[in-house]
């Protein structure tokens, strides 16, 4: 169904808007995955700009494959449910958290 509303023109408007925008966003997100990793080789927890500051942080993530567990939980017996957590548990490589936020003023 069409929106009677919308000429054709406003909609090849919006399209090419939208590709316009998303290449922008494409470019800096470019840029910032090279200021990100350029900040975290610093190896510095914390970074002061002028206005800005930065904080970064090293993390990992832990998955527990909970249907795995629930079906094989349910072929063995009760007792073997740590093992079936511990067999099914997964943590994968750290990555790093880069945050911006506005500097707090000088006291």
């Amino acid at each position: 169904m069409t929106n009677p509303t919308m000429t054709t023109e406003e909609l090849a408007a919006a399209v090419d808007e939208l590709a316009q925008i998303k290449a922008r966003i494409s470019d800096l997100t470019q840029r910032e995955g090279i200021y990100k990793a350029f900040l975290i080789a610093s190896e510095r927890p914390a970074i002061e700009g002028t206005l800005h500051q930065v904080t970064v942080t090293s993390s990992s993530r832990t998955a527990t494959d909970w249907q795995a567990i629930a079906r094989q939980a349910l072929a063995k017996k009760p007792e073997l449910l740590q093992a079936l957590i511990e067999e099914n548990t997964t943590t994968g490589a750290p990555f790093f958290t880069v945050r911006v936020s506005a500097r707090k003023a000088a006291q």
